[in-house]
């Protein structure tokens, strides 16, 4: 009998990133092959071309490729630490990284002109006269160019040049000349000396000049503080849509007086004029807060707290009907202790007229003192 050729299939499969291992295929000959289970034959190929390979070296070149794949990925390390110069070539690069290149193109020119700057020849008239128009500009950055050239031109402006006129004798040309050109270098050493001046403060600009942290915003922050901000906004408007709607229904103030004879109340109105303006300013109190209106009326211009006008606001708002009732208490009952005198003909000194006293009966004199005091 001839040899049988076998094979043993691996169906062991393994992930890699959503690839199968491809089924290992190991043919086996000879005598010491095992003898198939079943009577059914086992077509390779066809298996193989089901799995979308072409033949079984493609199938098995395709293992070996994934099996150096699953070696790459176990060696691969996360990329190395990025080192910087100094922070500032780390601030620089996270300026970039954040995509501040506006402010960081600002930066490095003020950098590169001050370099410059100082690095010029200030005996020089054309890099003397940069040195003068950057320090004008660094010392006061709301100078605009054109305001920088007027002043430089004020400054160390150079006399025209003098002509000689048809009649004008040449010695006296040459001294007009002469007194030209005296005029210019006067002018010349003025700016060299101006420009040697300025050139220590632009190195004091220099070493001052540095770029500001990045300023990050925490995500999480950010949002709390936005959701406050909502917040602040929602309970503004319905406080301003409170107001008006119900601010018409402030009509003025009240108190009752009541002892054992007589009640009655005693009202205070306002005029619509007075109630829109206290309207306006609580209208005030939800665009500027309450600070300027307390401000103005408890502490003075230099700041010294006005203590005896702050005691009487809180406690005339802690106890507003306890005062009203007494001063209506007490209105009443001076009323009508002068009303009882004057029925009474008793005069203020104690002294008592001459002449016959009218006394009424008791509910006479009741009902006129109520009267009386309800007129009043």
């Amino acid at each position: 009998m001839s040899d049988t050729t076998t094979t043993q299939v691996d169906n062991t499969f393994t992930d890699f990133e959503g690839i199968e291992k491809i089924p290992e295929i190991t043919p086996k000959t000879g005598a010491g092959a095992a003898a198939p289970e079943s009577t059914e034959t086992f077509d390779e190929e066809t298996y193989i071309k089901g799995l979308g390979f072409e033949s079984v070296e493609s199938a098995m070149a395709a293992n070996t490729e994934l099996a150096e794949l699953r070696k790459l990925k176990e060696t691969t390390q996360a990329p190395a630490e990025i080192k910087f110069a100094n922070e500032q070539s780390q601030l620089i690069f996270d300026y970039i990284k954040e995509g501040k290149k506006a402010e960081l193109r600002s930066y490095l020119v003020q950098e590169e002109r001050l370099e410059r700057m100082s690095a010029s020849d200030a005996s020089k008239l054309d890099q003397a006269a940069d040195i003068i128009k950057m320090n004008m500009h660094l010392k006061n950055k709301d100078l605009t160019q054109d305001d920088i050239d007027f002043q430089f031109s004020e400054d160390f402006s150079v006399p025209e040049k003098p002509e000689q006129e048809e009649e004008e004798a040449d010695e006296i040309f040459q001294k007009r000349e002469d007194r030209w050109k005296k005029d210019v270098e006067r002018v010349e050493k003025r700016m060299v000396i101006a420009a040697k001046q300025a050139k220590p403060e632009l190195a004091k600009y220099q070493s001052e000049l540095v770029l500001p942290d990045i300023q990050r915003v925490d995500p999480e922050a950010k949002a709390a503080a936005q959701k406050e901000l909502e917040r602040v906004e929602a309970d503004k408007a319905q406080y301003l849509t409170r107001l008006s709607g119900e601010f018409k229904n402030f009509t003025g103030f009240n108190a009752l007086h009541k002892d054992k004879d007589v009640e009655y109340g005693v009202e205070y109105g306002i005029t619509e004029e007075e109630r829109t303006v206290v309207k306006a300013q609580l209208e005030s109190f939800a665009t500027e807060g309450y600070a300027q209106y307390f401000g103005n009326r408890w502490f003075e211009k230099d700041g010294t707290p006005k203590i005896a006008q702050m005691m009487e606001d809180i406690y005339l708002l802690n106890n507003r009907e306890k005062v009203f009732q007494k001063l209506v208490s007490e209105s009443a009952a001076k009323r009508l202790d002068n009303f009882i005198k004057l029925k009474s003909n008793i005069q203020v000194d104690g002294k008592v007229p001459t002449g016959p006293l009218q006394v009424d009966d008791a509910a006479t004199k009741q009902e006129k003192e109520l009267e009386f005091l309800m007129g009043a």
